[in-house]
């Protein structure tokens, strides 16, 4: 795995089972490769009058970067994503970072008839430190792929873990999120635009 990616997946992010899973058929099969390496990227910046409508949403910019990683023997897909607020720049964005866990499963349809399916998590983050909110419940950050896979929908709780100053002077902080961050939903776009440019474009070096 690349250094920086090394680097940040020691800090406070579980990734669960998809770190030491090997890669199998999906629900992101049809997006990306399988291959260390392939990548896929979405994004979605909201508009002034989008903010305006709803002044409780503090985050403007949000990125995800999927990516194909080892570990050991074991390869998996990993995400990055990150989060711009308003007033911010580019080069001010936070990131947390997560994994991909899907079971194949089976079981019969309505009617009987043998069916698979997959289940699972999908892809998530979760705090390893166990902070919790007031109802014991982990801050967890989960991403859901649309069927057709040209969208993503990033679902969040209160906060989430995240690195700011990212690549030049990492900083581990809490990034607390508005009453209407709760759902984000992504757009598909071409790779170079997550790997290509601020802290993301040095998740390869």
């Amino acid at each position: 795995m690349h250094r920086s990616v090394v680097c940040f997946s020691a800090f406070a992010i579980t990734l669960g089972a998809a770190a030491g899973a090997a890669l199998a058929k999906d629900p992101l099969s049809e997006l990306m490769g399988s291959a260390v390496g392939d990548t896929a990227c979405f994004t979605r910046t909201y508009t002034p009058a989008h903010l305006a409508q709803h002044p409780k949403q503090r985050i403007e910019q949000v990125d995800v970067a999927f990516f194909v990683g080892s570990s050991g023997p074991d390869t998996g897909r990993w995400f990055w994503i990150g989060f711009r607020e308003k007033g911010k720049t580019d080069a001010q964005m936070v990131y947390g970072t997560g994994g991909c866990d899907y079971r194949e499963v089976y079981g019969k349809d309505a009617n009987g008839r043998p069916r698979k399916e997959w289940q699972g998590d999908g892809c998530f983050t979760s705090d390893s430190h166990a902070n919790e909110d007031k109802n014991g419940r982990p801050q967890d950050t989960k991403i859901e792929l649309s069927k057709d896979g040209r969208s993503i929908t990033v679902r969040t709780d209160t906060y989430m873990p995240v690195l700011s100053g990212w690549p030049d002077d990492p900083k581990r902080e809490r990034l607390n999120l508005g009453a209407e961050d709760r759902v984000f939903k992504l757009e598909l776009t071409e790779p170079s635009f997550c790997f290509g440019r601020n802290g993301v474009a040095k998740l390869n070096d």
